[in-house]
């Protein structure tokens, strides 16, 4: 029965899945045939590893407005930058007649 149901799930959904890989395949194309023309014509020499980090962080740009690419160094760069420790001071404040007002300072360290 087992057996059955298998072969039957994969008649079902083998054509959908081979139409999801075949539009796939059919956009990559698309993409290939961008890239090799940029390649080719656009006005500046670029190489095929700024054209690739270039494409994905197009794509990764194009989903929100907090997503981008990091190659290798800028992703160590980043690592150094954010890497040790922070401090800062604690107070809560208020406005009082368009002035900025301290009305005390907050003990607890924030985490």
């Amino acid at each position: 029965m087992l057996k059955y149901i298998l072969i039957f799930l994969f008649v079902f959904h083998a054509p959908s899945s081979f139409a999801d890989t075949k539009e796939t395949y059919r956009q990559l194309s698309i993409f290939n045939e961008v890239y090799n023309r940029v390649k080719d014509q656009y006005v500046e020499e670029l190489t095929d590893k700024e054209l690739v980090e270039k494409a994905l962080n197009g794509m990764l740009q194009a989903l929100d407005p907090h997503s981008s690419y990091m190659n290798e160094e800028v992703y160590k760069e980043m690592q150094m930058d954010t890497s040790g420790t922070f401090g800062g001071l604690g107070i809560e404040i208020t406005t009082d007649k368009g002035f900025i007002k301290i009305i005390s300072p907050i003990d607890e360290p924030c985490r």
